[in-house]
Formats: C-alpha cells, sequence, structure tokens
C-alpha cells in the first residue's frame, strides 16, 4: 500500500440525565498521514467514574475498545491493536495510537456515566452476555 491519508474522527456522545452531563472530544476531526502519532483526548463530568473509548471503521458496527471505573482499567477486551494505548487521569482521558495506519481509519467515540452498582463491576451495555450469571 501506498502513502496515503488516515482518516481518524473524533466524535464526542453527550451523557444523558438529570444533570446533562457533556463529554467533550478533542480533536473533532483528524486527518493524518500514515506512520504518524496521533492522540484522542476525552473531558467528562467529575462526577462520572466510569468512561468507554469506542471505534466504528466505515460500514462496520460499533466496537467496543476499553472502559475504566475510578480510573482502573475494568475491560480492555477491545483493544486488540498494540499500537493503540489509553491512558486515564481524573476525569479525562487519552487514547493514543502509534503509527497510524490505514486500518486505523475510523469514527472514535467516547462516553462516561455513573456506575449504577457500587462496589461491583457494572454490566457494561456493549457486553451483556459476559455480565449474565
Amino acid at each position: 500500500m501506498g502513502p496515503g491519508p488516515v482518516w481518524l474522527m473524533a466524535v464526542c456522545i453527550l451523557g444523558a440525565g438529570p444533570s446533562e452531563a457533556e463529554v467533550i472530544q478533542t480533536p473533532r476531526h483528524l486527518v493524518t498521514g500514515r506512520g504518524q502519532n496521533v492522540s484522542l483526548s476525552c473531558e467528562h463530568d467529575r462526577s462520572h467514574n466510569t468512561m468507554y473509548w469506542y471505534w466504528q471503521q466505515a460500514g462496520q458496527e460499533l466496537q467496543f475498545l476499553i472502559y475504566f471505573q475510578n480510573g482502573a482499567e475494568m475491560d480492555n477486551s477491545g483493544m486488540t491493536i498494540k499500537r493503540f494505548s489509553v491512558e486515564v487521569r481524573d476525569s479525562s482521558s487519552k487514547l493514543s495510537i502509534q503509527r497510524t495506519e490505514p486500518g486505523d481509519s475510523a469514527w472514535y467515540f467516547c462516553a462516561s456515566s455513573f456506575s449504577t452498582a457500587l462496589g461491583s463491576r457494572p454490566c457494561p451495555i456493549h457486553k451483556p452476555p459476559a455480565c449474565a450469571k
């Protein structure tokens, strides 16, 4: 494959609820060349203790990447690409992609929420069978 642009689209998902919490993701749009290192940042309401990252390639369904609760990594089963990494700090996180490739072209989404079951692992909506007991 020859060098070509890698399209990375960062999109924010607005939180819904009594406080109408907001998620701010930057940059909103990003086009970069192959082999570049990029970072997408996400800030959320400080009262939310759970943060998620997803991605969606053209023509594909939304795919889970990773989620954190209270700053601790809870499930990284979607992080199958070793060039992807996520850092979480307080009410923000950063998704980094090293040496971008054309296959990285996608929409990237972050989201946050309140934990509904304090002291136990929440059952995320994207993986109901794994949580069923």
